[in-house]
C-alpha cells in the first residue's frame, strides 16, 4: 500500500481559516483606529500646551497688552524650534491631527497682572499688522529747576527721586510707520499731544513723545503712553516715583549695664514715602552727604530699624530714604558701659635654684569697676622646671574677662646631677693619681667637679672620686669604677751570666728583676757581649717595674772572651841528612796565646823510626780556640843497600805473586824478618807497588817485575843458584 506523505489542506479547512481571520480583523481594525486617534489627539493637546507656554513667554518679554499672532511668529522670534528645518514656508511645525500649525492664530490679552492665552479658530500667516510693545522704551529723568538731570530708569524699572519734576521720554525709534499723535494717560487723566517726535531725550515739551510730571510732596503712579502706527496702536507703561518729604530718625538705647558695646536700635520713618534706605551715625551734627550713608536699612520684619552695638559716647543719627531725602539729626548718648577687664595678679617667682616644691599663687588683683569675681588660684611645681608658662582667665562682677599669661621663673630642679668618674687606670704608676668626678646637670647646673688624690703606694679597685652637687642641692655619688695602682718602691735585681772562665763564644749578662709586693717587673735586663776582652765588675744594666721604678743591677760579673786561635813554634834537633835525620831526631812544638793562655798542645819528643816520621797535634788555648800543626822528617838508617851473586849452587825455582808464594800446594805468607820466608828461606817481595820492584829470592832462582803496580814473579828455569852478597849504606 502506498502512503502519500505530501498531504495539503482541504477546502473546508481553508475556508474556516479565512473566516477566522476576517473576524479577527473586524475586531482589531476599529480598535486600532480608535487608539491611533486617541494618541494623535493627546499629541495635539501637548503640542498646543507647549505653544501657549511659549506665547506667554513672548507676551511677558514684549510687555503685550492685547495681540493676535500666528505660531510662525514664535518660530521667527526664537521661542519655538522648527520641527522641519528643510520644509517649505509655513510648514515648519506639524499638526498631529494633520497638516501644519505655522498659521494657527494665538490670542494674547493682559488681564490685570496676568495673561489669557487662547487658540483662535482663525488661521492667518500674515505678520504685517503686528506691533510689539517692547519696541517702545519710556525713559525717566530728574528735571530739577527745568534742567535735565540723571536718568532714573525706564518702563517698569524706575528709581525714587526727590526732584520736584521728572521728564518722560518715549523712545519709539524701533517702531515703523509711526504717526504724530500720542496720548499720555495717568489714572483718569489723559493728555493728548500732536507734533514732532523727538529722536532723543530733550528738554522740550513741544515734542509729542516728551512729557513732564510735577509733584509737590509725593507721587507713585503709572503713566501710559500710546502712539498710532500704520499697523495699529502701540502702547507702553512707565512708573513715576517722587518723594520730597524728609524721613524721621530715632534711636533707642538699652538701660542696663553691659561689659560690651551697648545695643542701640536705630529706626526711621518715612510715612507713605519711598521708605528708609539707610542710616548714618556720626559724632557731630554736621549733615552728611548721601554717599556717607553706610548702614543699610534691613527690613526683615517690615519695620524701619536696625541695631548697632555702640561704645560710650554721644552720637548723631541721620536716616536716608530711597528718594535721597535726609532726615534731621537725632542725638543720643550711650552710657553704662564697662568694657575694661580686671587686672591680673601675677605669681611669685624664684630667683635661685631649689630642689624644694614651689607653690605659685596667682589670680585677680583688682578691678576699678565692679571688683574681682575670680579668687586666687595655686599651682604646685613638684617637678624639674626652670620656667613654667601659666595662663588663666579672671572676671569682674559684670562679666568682663581678662586673659592672663605669665612665664614664671620657678628654678625647681628635682633631678640629681650626673657624674662621670675618670683618672684611674689599670696601669701601674710611680707617681700620684687624682680621680676626677666630672659633673653635668642640664637644669640648675653643677656647683663643681670633685677630685680625690692618691699619693702613697697602693693597689685599690672600685674607687669613687666622691660626691657632686648641683646648684639646687641635689647630689650624686660618682661611680665607684676606678682602679688606682701606685708603686713607689724600686725593684731588686740579681746579676748573672758572667764567668771567670774564658770562652770563645759570646756572653749574655742577665739582670733578673724581682718586685715582690709591688707592681711587678716589666722585664729583665740583659747585655750581650760578642767581642774579645777581659772585664770585671760588669752590670747587665737596669731593670724596671710596671710602675716605672728602676734599679741598676749589681756590677759583679766577670766576662772573658778570646776568639783568636793560639800560635805555635816548632824546633828540631838531630844529625841532618838529605833533608832528614840519621838514626833519629828530637822535635819541640811550643804553643802560645796572648790572651787566655795555652791549655794544651806543647810537644817534646824524639823520632827514631826508619823512614818518614810525622808529628801532628793541636794547640788549644783556655778559651777553647785551637790551631793544628803537622811536621815530618825522614830518618835514615845504616843498612844493606845492594846485593850481588856469589857462591853459586843449585836451588829450586819459584813463581808467584807479590806477598804470597805458591809452594807445596798451599799459600805461605811472607812473615820473616827482612821479608824472608822462614819456611823456605826465600826472600819475599816487599813494598809491593813501588817503582823498581827488584827484590828477588836471594837464591838467584828467578826475578820480579812490576806490572800495574803489582810486583809479580815469573818463572825461571834455574840450573845454578848463588848466595847473596851485600853492600851497606844510609838508607
Amino acid at each position: 500500500m502506498v502512503v502519500n506523505k505530501n498531504k495539503g489542506f482541504t477546502l473546508v479547512e481553508v475556508i474556516m481559516v479565512v473566516v477566522i481571520l476576517g473576524i479577527i480583523i473586524g475586531i482589531a481594525v476599529p480598535s486600532y483606529i480608535a487608539v491611533s486617534n486617541n494618541i494623535r489627539s493627546k499629541n495635539y493637546d501637548q503640542k498646543m500646551d507647549n505653544i501657549k507656554a511659549k506665547a506667554l513667554e513672548y507676551a511677558m518679554d514684549n510687555n503685550v497688552e492685547s495681540i493676535t499672532i500666528p505660531v510662525k511668529v514664535l518660530i521667527e522670534e526664537g521661542y519655538l524650534a522648527e520641527e522641519n528645518p528643510n520644509g517649505n514656508d509655513n510648514e515648519k511645525i506639524t499638526n498631529p491631527l494633520g497638516g501644519y500649525l505655522d498659521c494657527t492664530n494665538i490670542d494674547i490679552v493682559r488681564v490685570d497682572d496676568s495673561y489669557e492665552i487662547s487658540i483662535s479658530d482663525t488661521s492667518n500667516c500674515s505678520t504685517e499688522n503686528i506691533v510689539n510693545n517692547d519696541k517702545i522704551n519710556i525713559e525717566v529723568y530728574e528735571y530739577r529747576n527745568n534742567t535735565l538731570g540723571k536718568k532714573l530708569g525706564s518702563n517698569g524699572d524706575v528709581s525714587w527721586t526727590n526732584s520736584d519734576k521728572v521728564l518722560l521720554y518715549a523712545d519709539v525709534s524701533k517702531l515703523e510707520g509711526i504717526g504724530s499723535d500720542t496720548t499720555w494717560n495717568y489714572g483718569t487723566l489723559s493728555k493728548k499731544k500732536s507734533g514732532n517726535i523727538a529722536a532723543s531725550v530733550i528738554s522740550d515739551e513741544a515734542y509729542a513723545n516728551i512729557y513732564v510730571v510735577e509733584s509737590l510732596v509725593f507721587l507713585d503712579s503709572e503713566y501710559t503712553f500710546n502712539i498710532n502706527t500704520n499697523s495699529g496702536m502701540a502702547t507702553q507703561k512707565v512708573n513715576v516715583k517722587i518723594d520730597r518729604e524728609k524721613p524721621i530718625a530715632n534711636a533707642s538705647v538699652e538701660s542696663n549695664w553691659t561689659n560690651g558695646n551697648k545695643k542701640v536700635t536705630l529706626s526711621g520713618s518715612d510715612g507713605s514715602g519711598s521708605g528708609i534706605k539707610g542710616f548714618y551715625l556720626g559724632f557731630n551734627n554736621t549733615t552728611p552727604t548721601i554717599d556717607m550713608f553706610n548702614r543699610d536699612y534691613e527690613n526683615a520684619d517690615n519695620n524701619d530699624y536696625l541695631t548697632a552695638n555702640l561704645d560710650v559716647g554721644k552720637y548723631y543719627l541721620y536716616t536716608l530714604d530711597k528718594a535721597g531725602n535726609i532726615s534731621d539729626a537725632y542725638s543720643f548718648e550711650v552710657s553704662g558701659v564697662d568694657k575694661k577687664g580686671p587686672v591680673c595678679k601675677y605669681s611669685n617667682e624664684n630667683t635661685t635654684w631649689t630642689n624644694k616644691d614651689l607653690t605659685l599663687t596667682y589670680g585677680c588683683n583688682n578691678d576699678t569697676g565692679t571688683g574681682c569675681k575670680t579668687t586666687d588660684m595655686t599651682k604646685t611645681i613638684n617637678y624639674t622646671a626652670k620656667t613654667v608658662n601659666i595662663n588663666w582667665t579672671i572676671e569682674d562682677n559684670i562679666g568682663n574677662k581678662t586673659e592672663c599669661s605669665q612665664l614664671v621663673n620657678t628654678f625647681v630642679d628635682k633631678t640629681a646631677p650626673v657624674c662621670v668618674s675618670s683618672g684611674g687606670s689599670d696601669t701601674w704608676t710611680n707617681a700620684s693619681r687624682t680621680l676626677t668626678g666630672t659633673c653635668s646637670d642640664p637644669d640648675s647646673g653643677c656647683v663643681s667637679n670633685v677630685s680625690k688624690d692618691y699619693t702613697t703606694q697602693t693597689e685599690v679597685y672600685n674607687q669613687s672620686a666622691g660626691t657632686v652637687y648641683d646648684k639646687a642641692g641635689n647630689s650624686t655619688v660618682c661611680p665607684a669604677n676606678q682602679t688606682v695602682k701606685i708603686d713607689k718602691t724600686a725593684p731588686s735585681c740579681s746579676s748573672s751570666g758572667g764567668s771567670s772562665s774564658w770562652t770563645n763564644d759570646s756572653r749574655t749578662l742577665v739582670g733578673t728583676c724581682s718586685d715582690s709586693g709591688g707592681s711587678g717587673c716589666a722585664g729583665n735586663a740583659s747585655w750581650y757581649i760578642n767581642w774579645e776582652g777581659e772585664w770585671y765588675n760588669l752590670s747587665p744594666g737596669k731593670v724596671k717595674d710596671n710602675a716605672g721604678n728602676e734599679t741598676q743591677c749589681p756590677s759583679n760579673q766577670t766576662v772573658k772572651v778570646d776568639k783568636t786561635p793560639p800560635t805555635y813554634n816548632i824546633s828540631v834537633s838531630g844529625s841532618s841528612y838529605n833533608g832528614g835525620y840519621q838514626n833519629s831526631y828530637t822535635i819541640s812544638v811550643t804553643c802560645s796565646d796572648n790572651r787566655s793562655g795555652i791549655a794544651s798542645g806543647n810537644v817534646y819528643e824524639t823520632k827514631s823510626g826508619k823512614g818518614w816520621n810525622n808529628t801532628a797535634g793541636t794547640c788549644r788555648d783556655n778559651a777553647g780556640n785551637t790551631t793544628s800543626y803537622s811536621r815530618g822528617y825522614t830518618v835514615y838508617k845504616w843498612e844493606v843497600c845492594s846485593t850481588y851473586q856469589c857462591n853459586p849452587h843449585s836451588c829450586n825455582c819459584h813463581q808467584g805473586s807479590c806477598n804470597s808464594w805458591t809452594q807445596g800446594g798451599y799459600w805461605d805468607w811472607c812473615s820473616g824478618p827482612e821479608g824472608i820466608n822462614p819456611a823456605t828461606g826465600c826472600a819475599c817481595c816487599t813494598n809491593c807497588g813501588w817503582s823498581g820492584c827488584g827484590v828477588y829470592d836471594g837464591k838467584g832462582c828467578g826475578g820480579w817485575h812490576e806490572t800495574g803496580s803489582v810486583c809479580n814473579g815469573y818463572n825461571t828455569e834455574c840450573s845454578t843458584c848463588y848466595d847473596t852478597c851485600e853492600s851497606w849504606c844510609w838508607r
